[in-house]
């Protein structure tokens, strides 16, 4: 079957400046705890994998794997 999922515009929701407000204290604290272990773009990417040849650990067993995730968040703004 076709799957169903509801979508709904909640930008201007009761808890928008509650959600807003977490995330400007909670947003510092993940970047700074998760830089080491997030990629967010081509340029990170190729910097992690200069540090993990750098550290030897590439070698020809190492296995990489990717995947998308496709609406995740359908509408969430940022």
């Amino acid at each position: 079957g076709i799957p169903v999922r509801p979508i709904e515009n909640t930008i201007h929701a009761p808890t928008t400046n509650i959600s807003n407000y977490l995330d400007e204290i909670i947003r510092p604290i993940f970047d700074k705890e998760c830089q080491n272990t997030t990629i967010i773009d081509g340029s990170s990417l190729i910097q992690a994998l200069h540090q993990y040849m750098r550290k030897g650990l590439f070698k020809s067993t190492t296995l990489f794997c990717t995947f998308d995730i496709r609406n995740l968040y359908t509408m969430l703004p940022q």
